[in-house]
């Protein structure tokens, strides 16, 4: 994986923001902290109705290394996070909670392990959990990614079949090559199609001390009404659409060459054990409903600029 054209051993630290104000001032204040140098801070601000827009200028008014980007209007946290990370030249990514803080350590102790493990794509860390005055109520493992699998099919199919439970490696820090050609899938569970990616680009590591605090609360608004935002099309909160979107990635993983019986047949299983437990049917319906959403995939991630990404990539 090539990192040429990114800055070497930066950090971008994204934020995707939607109406957060009870709790920036403590994030950007844990980021301030941070004992690694050479971190960027990119911050979306997804048409926050509350104060959220006023504190982010403050903030960004008093560091040369934060830049943000104010929403007219709300495309949802998938798309705003999607815009965000494009716009990363740096070597490494995270996108962290705008509820959630991080220790003082946590970048300079997450890039020292990519550092000195070129193969790995992802590092993350336990996880602290925090309610909503700050308080640490318990802690998690942040959940189960580690591998031992060498080969990348044996690594993501491993990945899928787990128990999906908790995800909060996804707050861990990227290379960020791990997202050339990634599409962010509007869809139940985005973050479980990227860290299967991340799974068969590499090795997944995870540190035993909790550097990531993980906030708990009430929140005002549902969990597909934060995805989609204020567009019309809601996204399917089906597990079908899910396991397209997994069956669509590793074909661009792949570059459309898997067309084989055998990985097909270990894709499907795979498929089936990880999302059957989160209650994917095995029967005719569901599977119909994933042909329809792969190819609904299919035309998103084939549009024609993504045709040029896909030709100008492949073509080296």
């Amino acid at each position: 994986m090539s990192c040429d054209r990114f800055i070497d051993n930066a950090l971008t630290i994204v934020i995707p923001v939607f109406n957060e104000q009870r709790y920036l001032a403590q994030l950007f204040h844990s980021i301030k902290g941070q004992t690694y140098p050479e971190i960027k801070v990119l911050i979306g601000d997804n048409a926050s109705t509350d104060e959220s827009p006023c504190i982010i200028k403050h903030y960004a008014s008093q560091a040369t290394n934060v830049d943000a980007i104010y929403r007219k209007k709300n495309i949802g946290a998938v798309a705003n996070l999607a815009d965000l990370v494009k716009k990363c030249k740096t070597e490494f990514v995270s996108m962290v909670g705008a509820h959630d803080l991080v220790d003082p350590e946590w970048a300079e102790s997450l890039i020292r392990v990519l550092q000195g493990s070129p193969e790995a794509t992802l590092a993350y860390s336990r996880i602290a959990r925090i309610n909503d005055l700050g308080s640490v109520v318990g802690e998690t493992d942040g959940g189960d990614f580690v591998r031992d699998e060498q080969m990348p099919d044996d690594r993501i199919l491993a990945c899928i079949a787990h128990s999906w439970g908790e995800c909060t490696a996804v707050n861990g820090i990227f290379r960020t090559s791990v997202f050339d050609g990634f599409w962010f899938p509007k869809t139940t569970g985005p973050d479980h199609i990227l860290l299967a990616r991340a799974s068969y680009l590499g090795k997944v590591v995870r540190l035993e001390k909790p550097l990531y605090y993980r906030r708990s609360f009430n929140r005002s608004s549902s969990y597909t009404g934060r995805i989609k935002g204020d567009v019309l099309f809601a996204p399917s909160r089906c597990f079908s659409a899910t396991v397209a979107a997994h069956v669509v990635d590793f074909c661009v993983l792949n570059r459309f060459r898997i067309f084989c019986f055998i990985r097909i047949r270990r894709l499907t299983t795979a498929l089936s054990i990880g999302y059957g437990r989160l209650g994917f049917s095995n029967n005719a319906v569901s599977y119909l409903k994933t042909i329809f959403w792969s190819f609904y995939f299919l035309m998103v991630v084939m549009s024609p600029l993504s045709r040029i990404s896909f030709a100008n990539k492949f073509s080296k």
